[in-house]
């Protein structure tokens, strides 16, 4: 105990410097502490859900694809913002998920399987609407450079 009755904790090595930022529960004090903890937040998913991380792997694939079929600006704002709208979905649902986990003890509960299911139904569609914007904007170029080569 320290000297204010307060437990001391031990932290691991190099974490001192922002020990403030990574264990308090209050609002974050300055834009660059905001940053850190949604840049702290994307890696946590990236490391535990192996959908986001397909997300982030097809990302650049889409857009090379753009580039090389050559889409118009409009085609990029639509692939762009269906990439954002799965990948937002797929953070959401994995706070969902790591919630109800929490709340539920860690135990299966009707409910939270329900929160969850209904979470990962969000990514779904997210999912299927990137999909079909895709094909929206890739298939008439693709149509085009096949009947270009026969």
């Amino acid at each position: 105990m320290a000297e204010d009755g307060r437990p001391i904790r031990l932290e691991p090595a190099g974490t001192a410097e922002r020990k403030d930022w990574d264990h308090k529960c209050s609002r974050s004090a300055s834009l660059l502490e905001s940053f850190y903890h949604a840049v702290h937040g994307v890696k946590v998913a990236l490391k535990g859900q192996r959908n986001l991380r397909i997300h982030f792997l097809i990302t650049p694939c889409v857009l090379v694809l753009a580039y090389l079929l050559q889409v118009e600006a409009w085609g990029y704002a639509l692939l762009l913002l269906s990439i954002g709208l799965v990948i937002t979905a797929e953070l959401i649902n994995t706070a969902i998920e790591h919630m109800v986990d929490i709340q539920a003890g860690y135990r299966y509960h009707l409910s939270a399987r329900y929160a969850k299911d209904t979470a990962a139904a969000a990514v779904m569609l997210s999912a299927l609407t990137a999909v079909l914007v895709g094909v929206a904007v890739f298939m008439p170029r693709i149509i085009a450079l096949v009947s270009a080569a026969k």
